[in-house]
Order: C-alpha cells, then structure tokens, then sequence
C-alpha cells in the first residue's frame, strides 16, 4: 500500500486543474487499488482520496470521469466503505442530482453505486 506522504501526493494530482495525463494515471492507480479488498481498506482510511474522486466526476474529461465512477462502484461493493461514503464523503447529493439531469452520460453508473449502497439495511436508511 502507499504511505501517508505517497498518499497525499496521489491527492495532490486528483484535482480538476491537474494535467489531464496526470490524472489518468493518478486515478488510474486508484481503480487497480479499489479492485482488491486490501485497497479498499486502505481507501477506508483515506476519505479525502475518495472526496477528491467525487470532485473529479465534473471532470471534462470523459475518460477521467469514468475512471472515477468506477472506482466508486468498486468502492460501493464492499459494505465497510458505505459510512464513508455516504457519512465522510456525503456523496449522495452530488449523485442525486446529476442523477436527475436526462443527458447525464454516467447515470448507470450513479444507480450501480446506489443500488450497491443500499444492498445493507443501515445504508438503505440513510440513503432513502
């Protein structure tokens, strides 16, 4: 896994002025890591990469923005991330409401990360 310093470094990247290229790779390295459950419970303790990843979904780069919607589907998936998520990030608004826009090109991925969300009882209640 990273350090603390390699992980705030990765941060800095995930910003909507980095150079494009940077922020493939740097969201790029976030998706292998959300693939694996020892990632995901890295992410746990790492809400402000996954706040940086939800900013990063108005990105104007479709690739990077897609990048970011699945890490967050892979990061919906395993139920000890769901407080962050929902909780730390407050990711629900954000989702909602471009959930709501009929042109939006990732609303099958908004209603993946909600239905994975709301798979577990306490996370259905918040969510709704």
């Amino acid at each position: 896994m990273l350090s603390d310093g390699e992980a705030a470094e990765l941060r800095s990247f995930l910003t909507i002025g980095t150079r494009p290229d940077v922020k493939a790779v740097a969201t790029e390295s976030l998706l292998g890591l959300s693939a694996h459950r020892d990632g995901c419970r890295f992410l746990h303790s790492k809400p402000e990469l996954i706040a940086a990843l939800v900013e990063l979904t108005s990105d104007p780069s479709v690739a990077i923005v897609k990048d970011c919607y699945h890490i967050l589907i892979n990061l919906s998936a395993d139920e000890t991330l769901h407080q962050v998520i929902v909780n730390k990030v407050k990711v629900l608004p954000l989702l909602l409401k471009n959930l709501l826009d009929p042109g939006y090109l990732f609303s099958d991925q908004i209603c993946t990360i909600l239905s994975n969300l709301t798979r577990h009882e306490k996370t259905c209640r918040t969510v709704f």
